[in-house]
């Protein structure tokens, strides 16, 4: 869910309270933001937001809530400052599980868009590691529920290579959200779809990479489980203004985006709802792609590749539309009166996903699906429709990594012999944790924290500050990364 979202006009205005608490297993609100390198609220309402989103919990309690921070407009440079230095952002994971807990967050989605380089991919990680670390150690001296670590990433090859070390962060994320769409959009000169699933046979070696299927086997080539792979689905669609109306398909020239949507009010941009009101327009020809499994309509010079209840499920209409065809005589064209493509028996996304043993799948974004019923299908049918197809999906998690089967909601019980916090409200201590050195305790009045100091370094009490192991006895050799826990 979008924090924007609640600004747009009429209709289109979006809230907490329009959110169906039952759609979905987790619900993540974008976007938080950093202030003097602290994890912080983006807009002087957020409070009363989180209060809200929380809140759809008294109707699902077993509703996970995670805050997300970055995103496409917050950039790659505030975390490139924010890692550069490895005390700061110590103090951003101390500062961040704070945060999570006081407004009763389950976790921290990272959307950092995106790390570019050797020094990016290597601090990518650090941060996501010293995320999970302070989880994992915060869930054990607290007895709360671990907070939950995920992260977005995008869905270009070439995104991937130049900043992702994929085996290193898949150790540290419980889930990855693959954000696959946004693979043709007005930045061309010719129409695209937002997010095919295949290439088109006639494409590029390079166009050909340009899709869902691609992506994610590529983030699975390169060392991610399928099974923490979360496949993005897009409730949006992208639009383009065509040079020539006569010429209308995949490729075709175009000039710009197209007009912007009445509600999200961007060029080359509809929601899933602004595109139902584009597909009743007079003269609106819908078109379904069979090579690409996805649709797209145009009218004039305006064109849209989106994706539907048909592209987002599977069905299989072969002998209906053999009948169809004839009928009407309507070729790849939909009739709006008629409501039916020529496709061939092929299932689409779902089924792919299924057959493919990924995780699951991640939405951007449920404010821009239809969440008023005003297409005529009733109240989020593109979420409902994906929902309704995953019924009963599972995936065996098989990746044997170093935090497997550490809880990750479950409560733990606390260690008796572990430091008691017993100074006055507004007063701090730092104590060490005599059976490892590269963790100490915080208390923070009653208030007790177990911290983990950076990568290679240990923690020094006699000056109260995490140090090299040479300066601090009986640390010489610093405890190493706790054991591999195999899942049962």
């Amino acid at each position: 869910m979008t924090s924007w979202s609640q600004k747009r006009p009429g209709s289109g205005k979006f809230t907490p309270e329009n959110v169906d608490s039952l759609l979905c297993t987790h619900v993540i609100y974008a976007f938080a933001t950093l202030k003097n390198h602290k994890l912080t609220e983006a807009d002087e309402k957020d409070v009363e937001m989180y209060e809200r989103v929380v809140a759809l919990r008294e109707k699902n309690p077993n509703l996970k809530i995670l805050l997300a921070i970055g995103g496409w407009a917050f950039g790659s440079t505030p975390f490139k400052e924010l890692t550069s230095n490895v005390y700061r952002m110590n103090q951003f994971v101390y500062e961040a599980i704070e945060l999570l807990r006081d407004y009763k967050f389950n976790g921290l989605d990272v959307d950092w868009e995106y790390p570019r380089g050797a020094d990016d991919r290597a601090a990518y990680v650090n941060l996501l590691k010293e995320l999970r670390l302070a989880f994992e150690g915060e869930a054990k001296s607290s007895g709360e529920p671990r907070l939950l670590l995920t992260a977005a990433v995008p869905a270009s090859f070439e995104a991937i290579a130049a900043g992702y070390d994929v085996p290193e962060i898949s150790k540290y994320l419980d889930f990855i959200n693959v954000m696959t769409y946004d693979f043709h959009g007005q930045w061309e000169r010719q129409v695209g779809h937002n997010s095919p699933l295949y290439p088109l046979e006639s494409a590029t070696s390079y166009q050909k990479k340009l899709t869902v299927d691609f992506s994610a086997r590529e983030w699975v080539k390169q060392g991610a489980p399928k099974e923490k792979l979360m496949i993005g689905m897009p409730t949006y669609g992208r639009s383009f203004t065509l040079v020539d109306p006569t010429k209308f398909d995949i490729g075709a020239p175009a000039s710009g985006g197209g007009t912007p949507g009445k509600y999200t009010g961007e060029a080359g941009f509809m929601s899933y709802y602004e595109v139902c009101d584009f597909l009743h327009g007079e003269n609106t020809t819908l078109v379904w792609d069979n090579e690409q499994q996805v649709p797209f309509a145009y009218r004039k010079d305006q064109w849209v590749g989106f994706d539907d209840e048909r592209s987002l499920k599977t069905k299989h209409y072969c002998s209906f539309y053999s009948i169809v065809e004839e009928s009407f005589n309507i070729g790849n064209e939909i009739d709006l009166s008629v409501g039916c493509s020529c496709c061939d028996c092929v299932g689409s996304q779902m089924s792919w996903l299924k057959e493919e043993g990924f995780g699951g799948i991640m939405i951007w974004s449920v404010d821009m699906d239809d969440f008023r019923g005003q297409c005529g299908t009733g109240k989020y049918p593109l979420i409902n429709a994906m929902r309704q197809e995953l019924e009963g999906y599972t995936v065996k998690l098989e990746y044997d990594g170093p935090y497997e089967g550490t809880g990750g909601g479950a409560y733990t019980t606390k260690d008796p012999t572990s430091v008691s916090c017993e100074e006055e409200d507004g007063h701090i201590s730092y104590h060490p944790d005599k059976a490892d050195c590269t963790m100490y305790y915080m208390c923070e009045g009653e208030r007790k924290h177990h911290m983990p100091c950076p990568s290679n370094l240990v923690f020094n009490p006699n000056e109260n500050v995490c140090d090299w192991p040479e300066n601090v006895e009986g640390c010489m050799h610093h405890t190493q990364a706790p054991p591999t826990a195999k899942r049962k």
